[in-house]
């Protein structure tokens, strides 16, 4: 019982961020997977840079600070000191639920 409500639990909370998440967020994600985990802050702002030029109205009050902190409140991201954002653990796991469900940034918005 205890594993099932465990499993449950984790599909509840990457269903949420997945229903939350933006493309360009997801995008970024996916391009920190590929580099070994790491990537300059400046790097992954072209995603942001991206998506705020192909969604000017949406992203004219939403700061890339703003952008990145919903993936560092999820724990999916963790930005150093050293101008450095790096995958967590859990930001991994969160790609491979998502590859596992088959859900693709492609389908997703902004």
């Amino acid at each position: 019982m205890l594993k099932v409500i465990g499993i449950g639990g984790v599909a509840y909370v990457y269903d949420t961020i997945w229903w939350n998440i933006y493309a360009s967020q997801l995008l970024s994600l996916l391009e920190l997977n590929r580099s070994h985990g790491m990537l300059p802050a400046n790097k992954a702002r072209e995603f942001y840079d991206k998506a705020k030029n192909d969604f000017p109205k949406f992203y004219s009050t939403y700061s890339f600070d703003g952008w990145a902190a919903y993936m560092v409140n999820q724990i999916l991201i963790i930005r150093h000191a050293s101008d450095m954002i790096e995958i967590t653990q859990r930001g991994k796991d969160f790609l491979k639920y998502l590859l596992h469900w088959g859900k693709e940034a492609n389908v997703k918005r902004f």
